[in-house]
């Protein structure tokens, strides 16, 4: 085990899951109480016939980090820099730090320039390496590509009639860059209105990016279904990944899962999920109204399907449950956590409602044949994340 992992390794059932609550909430610093809980795991029940004997081993993670750290980014990622490594975007500092995974310290600090030649804008939205000395950064509707040294080796504007003019160019842990070749695929947010049936039925949500002619174009439509009903802004958005040989998408308001076989063809294809504790969102009872309360209550008092990982072996898939009226009317605005994970099939293994409303499905990433997911900081000087490892 690496030294930094502080010697908090956990193995048991599924039904132990609730352990996680510790984890978001506590950071777990009782180590004691951690065995404590899983003396007597139980077994989870899933209308799943293909749940079998799954375990998870949980571990918790630091990472060592310094007065210019704020220890949370939409942008985060495990990459191989010569030796694992933790990626990410530090807003203070306006930089890429990067974590070594065997001592936990930070080894490599690149300060991004906010104007001037190699000026990427005050906030880049993501950031995402290709390669130890390639990296993609964007802000808004631009796209840039740089070498270690934060220079600028390629730029995109992106500006399509068929995205409505200037589409935000979306980057983060939820919603990565694809690479083909010398092409880039990233998502992106039309400028279009979301009340319009028109509009969602000619919804795009990926551009293509050729590195070499300069040439754009956009693909992949929104379900039948998001197409046909006023969900709100918040509701028209997904999750993907890439899996080696094609497109996985959650889509905020779907139950099921959908597929895209890029590069092969880009028809969407929906993956049927057996699970009926969930259904799809309904469409807003007022579809006019575009009050930020109206929109913002349908999407917070309804599920939601959030987001999607993958390790080489399974899926991860994080949802979210609606809250009260009383919580609702309380802000209490957070929303209620539930895991889910799926075989190469999608075949279901495990869903667990973890209840709890912490845990930052937006700080989780991939790593080796595990999942780190972010906690948040147990001091001024530590970043924690935990370790799922899924074992059959």
């Amino acid at each position: 085990m690496n030294k930094f992992l502080k010697n908090k390794t956990v193995l048991f059932k599924m039904g132990a899951v609730n352990l996680l609550i510790t984890f978001f909430l506590y950071g777990c610093h009782d180590t004691k109480n951690i065995d404590n809980q899983t003396q007597n795991p139980e077994v989870i029940r899933t209308s799943s016939p293909y749940f079998g004997d799954v375990k998870l081993k949980i571990d918790t993670i630091s990472f060592t980090v310094d007065n210019l750290s704020d220890g949370y980014t939409t942008s985060l990622q495990y990459i191989n820099d010569g030796k694992p490594a933790l990626s990410l975007y530090n807003k203070v500092a306006h930089s890429i730090d990067l974590y070594d995974f065997e001592n936990g310290e930070m080894y490599d600090r690149i300060e991004l320039k906010k104007d001037g030649p190699n000026g990427v804008g005050t906030t880049p939205v993501g950031i995402s390496f290709l390669s130890p000395d390639s990296i993609v950064v964007t802000n808004k509707f631009d796209l840039f590509l740089i070498n270690r040294q934060a220079q600028i080796i390629k730029k995109f504007r992106l500006n399509m009639d068929e995205l409505g003019g200037y589409p935000d160019i979306i980057l983060k842990t939820t919603q990565p860059i694809i690479r083909n070749g010398n092409k880039l695929v990233a998502s992106v947010y039309p400028q279009k209105d979301v009340y319009k049936y028109s509009d969602l039925r000619n919804w795009r949500n990926f551009v293509e990016f050729d590195l070499l002619t300069g040439k754009m174009r956009s693909f992949g439509t929104l379900p039948e279904q998001m197409q046909e009903r006023v969900l709100g802004f918040n509701y028209v958005d997904k999750s993907f990944l890439f899996n080696g040989k094609e497109m996985i998408i959650s889509f905020f308001p779907c139950k099921d899962l959908y597929r895209i076989p890029y590069p092969i063809n880009e028809t969407l294809e929906k993956i049927l999920i057996d699970d009926r504790n969930f259904v799809d969102v309904p469409e807003m009872e007022n579809k006019r109204s575009k009050d930020f309360m109206t929109y913002t209550k349908h999407y917070l008092m309804n599920n939601s399907f959030d987001g999607i990982y993958y390790n080489g072996t399974h899926y991860l898939r994080i949802n979210q449950k609606g809250i009260s009226e009383e919580e609702l009317n309380r802000r209490d605005w957070s929303k209620w956590k539930v895991l889910q994970i799926f075989d190469k099939e999608f075949n279901l293994l495990l869903e667990k409602d973890l209840k709890s409303k912490y845990g930052n499905y937006m700080m989780t990433t991939p790593f080796e044949d595990s999942f780190l997911m972010a906690i948040g900081r147990k001091s001024e000087d530590e970043m924690t994340f935990v370790k799922i490892s899924i074992q059959q």
